[in-house]
C-alpha cells in the first residue's frame, strides 16, 4: 500500500497558524508532522537563540520519521541578518537530515518572481528591527521595497490571535500607497493572512503573496516533481 508523503514542519513554539494552514491546504494529500523551537517574543536576538538552541533537536526529531521534505516554517527567523542566513539554514538542515529543506523566505522570493514583480509593498505583524531584516532580505533578492508596514507586535501568541478581518483592515491603511507597489507581501507564518486573501483580493488588484501560501505552494510543487502528487 502506498503511503502519503510526509511533510516535516519546523515552527516556533508559539506559532498557532502554520500547521492549521498546512492541514487545510493538503487535506488528505500528505501527512503533516511538526516539531517546535522555543520562542515567545519575536525579536532578532530571540530568533537567533531559537535557531541556535532548538533547531538541531527539531531536525533530529523530524529526521526520525523519515519525511519526504522538511519546512523551516519561520519567515523572520530565516531573514535574521539577511538572505544568506536563510540559505545557510536550508543547507544545514539538509546536511543534518539528508532531506530536502524548503524555507518560507525562499518560497516567498520564488512566488514574487513568478508574478514578475520587482516593486514590493510589505505588511507584517512585526516590530521595526524584524521588519528591517525582511527588507534587507528582499533587497538582497533584488526586489525594491516601496514600504514596509508593521503592527508592532512582539508576543507571537498575539500575532496568532489577529483575525483575518483585522489583517484586512490593517491592509486598508496602506491602500493609498498601493500604486507604489506591483505586489504586496504579507510576512509571517503565524499571521492569518492566508485566510484573509479572498477578502483582500476583492480590493487590491495586484498580486498578493503570504508566507504560508508561498511555502505551501513550494512544498506541493516539490512533492509533485518527485512523484508524490
Amino acid at each position: 500500500m502506498l503511503r502519503l508523503p510526509r511533510v516535516g514542519l519546523i515552527v516556533p513554539s508559539s506559532n498557532t497558524t502554520l500547521e492549521v494552514d498546512f492541514y487545510r491546504s493538503f487535506n488528505r494529500g500528505a501527512t503533516i508532522h511538526a516539531a517546535r523551537m522555543y520562542m515567545e517574543v519575536v525579536t532578532r536576538a530571540n530568533e537567533r537563540k531559537m535557531i541556535r538552541e532548538d533547531l538541531p533537536r527539531a531536525v533530529d526529531l523530524l529526521r526520525s520519521l523519515c519525511p519526504d521534505v522538511i519546512v523551516f516554517g519561520c519567515t523572520s527567523g530565516g531573514a535574521v541578518g539577511g538572505l544568506e542566513h536563510d540559505r545557510k539554514i536550508a543547507s544545514w538542515v539538509e546536511s543534518r537530515s539528508k532531506v530536502k529543506c524548503i524555507t518560507v523566505l525562499s518560497s516567498v522570493i520564488q512566488a514574487l518572481k513568478k508574478e514578475g514583480c520587482r516593486q514590493i509593498g510589505v505588511l507584517t505583524p512585526y516590530i521595526k528591527e524584524v521588519n528591517e531584516d525582511i527588507r534587507k532580505s528582499l533587497t538582497q533578492a533584488r526586489f525594491r521595497v516601496s514600504f514596509i508596514h508593521g503592527m508592532g507586535l512582539v508576543h507571537n501568541i498575539q500575532v496568532g490571535r489577529v483575525t483575518p478581518r483585522e489583517i484586512f483592515r490593517f491592509a486598508q491603511e496602506v491602500r493609498p500607497l498601493s500604486h507604489h507597489a506591483q505586489a504586496f507581501f504579507f510576512s509571517c507564518t503565524n499571521w492569518r493572512a492566508l485566510e484573509a486573501l479572498p477578502q483582500l483580493r476583492r480590493v487590491f488588484k495586484i498580486p498578493l503573496v503570504t508566507s504560508s501560501q508561498a511555502v505551501i505552494e513550494a512544498v506541493k510543487h516539490f512533492l509533485k516533481a518527485n512523484g508524490n502528487d
